[in-house]
């Protein structure tokens, strides 16, 4: 996964979905995204931006 690709992901138990950009290029199986939103909506209640396995993540177009 390259950087500059937009994702998005969703968390077990969760019914949102959130999304954002992948600001690192793959390393290992996991990358550095920053946060658009989670579950349609900006918020303080999660992190800016995440280190995640590329598993988690769905390519948007």
């Amino acid at each position: 996964m390259k950087k500059g690709t937009k994702v998005s992901w969703q968390a077990k138990g969760l019914h949102s979905r959130g999304a954002g950009t992948v600001i690192s290029d793959e390393e290992n199986g996991y990358v550095l995204v920053a946060v658009d939103h989670h579950g349609g909506e900006p918020s303080m209640d999660y992190h800016l931006v995440i280190y995640c396995t590329v598993t988690w993540l769905t390519i948007e177009s």
